[in-house]
Order: C-alpha cells, then sequence, then structure tokens
C-alpha cells in the first residue's frame, strides 16, 4: 500500500513534470505527499562579495532565510493550483544529502523526482540525486521524464522472476490500481534469428523460463492483472524496443536480479535503461536492502 510519498523538486521547468505526477500519484492512492527542496550553496548569499545594493545591507543568514521562504512559498503554490495539499520541507545544503537524510528518518513508500538536464536532442542526464537515491535502497525511485497527461496506462515491468523483480512489480501493482501489467523475460537460447521464435515450445530454453514465469505468477497478488511475454534477445533492447512500439507509459526494474535480466540490466546498463527509456523509469529494491532507521 502507498502510504507515503516524498517528492524532491528543483523548482526548474524539469521537475514540474515529477510535481504534477507526484501529486497525481498522492491523489489516486491516497497517500501522504511530503516535498523537499535544497538551497544550495549560491555565491553572495554568505560570502559577502557581489552582492546587490539591495541586499547589501542585509547579512547573510537574512538573504538565505528569504531564499528558503520563496522556495517554500513557490512549492506551496504550485501544489495547491493541483489542489492538494502537502508537507513542505526547504534547507539549506547539498539536494543529495537532503534528500537521504529525509528518507533515513522517516519511512516513504516511493521517492519521485526529474532528471538533472534534456539536452533537447532526446537524451537526458540523470543526477546525483537519483544516483544516490537508489544506491541508498532506502525507496523505491520514480524518476519522471514525461509531461503527465494522465495515470499510468500502459506499464511493462523487466523480470527474471527473483524477489527483486517482485519487488518492483509490488510496487508498480500500488501505483497503477486496475492497470494491466506486461512482464517482460528476455531469455537466452541457442537458438539464432527466427528460429528462436519459430520453435516456441520445442525450444527448450522457452519451456524452460515459461515454467518459471508460471511458478512466479502463482506466487504474485493480482495474478489476473498481469500478462507475460517471453522473448529471446537482449534485455535492454527489448525492454526499450517493447515501450516504444506499445506506447508504454512506464517502465519498472528491480535493483538487481539472480541472474540473466536483471543481472545483465544493472550496473552501467541500468543507467542506460534510466537514461535510454522512452519514458518514466521506476527502479525498486528488494524491501530487505532497506537500512534500519
Amino acid at each position: 500500500m502507498m502510504r507515503h510519498i516524498l517528492l524532491a523538486t528543483d523548482l526548474t521547468a524539469r521537475s514540474d513534470r515529477a510535481v504534477d505526477r507526484a501529486v497525481r500519484l498522492a491523489h489516486s492512492t491516497g497517500a501522504q505527499l511530503t516535498v523537499v527542496h535544497a538551497v544550495e550553496d549560491q555565491k553572495g548569499i554568505r560570502e559577502e562579495v557581489n552582492i546587490p545594493s539591495w541586499r547589501s545591507q542585509k547579512p547573510g543568514w537574512q538573504r538565505l532565510d528569504r531564499l528558503i521562504e520563496a522556495a517554500g512559498s513557490e512549492i506551496r503554490a504550485q501544489i495547491g493550483a493541483l489542489d492538494h495539499a502537502a508537507e513542505v520541507i526547504v534547507r539549506e545544503g547539498s539536494a543529495p544529502d537532503l534528500v537521504t537524510r529525509q528518507m533515513q528518518e522517516r519511512r516513504f513508500d516511493l521517492l519521485v523526482t526529474g532528471v538533472a538536464r534534456d539536452t533537447g536532442q532526446g537524451r537526458v542526464v540523470l543526477g546525483s540525486t537519483v544516483e544516490r537515491s537508489i544506491k541508498s535502497g532506502l525507496a523505491p525511485v520514480l524518476v519522471v521524464k514525461r509531461r503527465p497527461l494522465a495515470p499510468y496506462e500502459r506499464v511493462v515491468v523487466a523480470t527474471d522472476f527473483s524477489q527483486a523483480s517482485s519487488r518492483a512489480l509490488d510496487v508498480t501493482l500500488d501505483l497503477c490500481p486496475g492497470v494491466t501489467i506486461d512482464l517482460l523475460h528476455a531469455y537466452e537460447t541457442e537458438e539464432e534469428g527466427m528460429s528462436a521464435h519459430l520453435l516456441g515450445e520445442d525450444d527448450p530454453a522457452y519451456r524452460h523460463v515459461r515454467a518459471e514465469a508460471n511458478a512466479f505468477l502463482n506466487r504474485q497478488r493480482d495474478g489476473e492483472r498481469l500478462r507475460t511475454i517471453l522473448e529471446p534477445g537482449q534485455p535492454l533492447s527489448l525492454l526499450n524496443s517493447y515501450a516504444a512500439d506499445h506506447g508504454v507509459d512506464l517502465v519498472a526494474i528491480g535493483t538487481h536480479g539472480r541472474t540473466g535480466f536483471l543481472a545483465r540490466l544493472f550496473g552501467s546498463v541500468a543507467e542506460r535503461v534510466l537514461l535510454s527509456a522512452p519514458c518514466d523509469v521506476l527502479v525498486a529494491g528488494e524491501l530487505g536492502t532497506r537500512r534500519p532507521i
């Protein structure tokens, strides 16, 4: 169940999509929403250099307090315009440190954030807040890349039938009530080219993963909402191709898997999924990876 969502925003235009999505999710799940923003060190706040005349009569702490107050007011105005109420936390310091500290001190079911930069050529750059939050395992992380015009309707979860992918599926089911979830598994086979697809049940590799898929489905809740896609091939290309060809709104992956699909996805490839997926990406770890608070 989704009880508490943390939204990290840097108040740039890139974060507007994450704000809208977080409010939508809070509405649909009934979760409490907390918004956090870091006022990072800026030249002229604490240092007595390059200060405009209209600020020169105020000490550094007053200038900092004014920035914190202005940021809080802007966040409340944005959330209020979306007809929602939220707890707002604005502090001085680095964004990764502030977000991590909040997740260590309180239990959040989801962190929602945007990308650090959009190059304007279909490429995005992840920021240190996203990277550290995913590595911490303190909460699932939803990276919002698209403008949220509607609830998530086309969703795919990359799975290798492990506990990590089961956790990613569990979070996705909570975020997308009533939505059919596609489970995509990429497997290796000795067959080549079209032969792997034409053999179907006659391929021993397919029969093996089919049995694993059935066992995995029997362990999941809301099984009637799950649809399994088993495909021979490379996981990254299959995942992105499936997302693009089926108009997927959300891709979900686990932080690590036992072997095969997710084991090959993570590390440098995981970052490539986050960067290259043509939609929002949810990254969820096993419950056991969360550090005690």
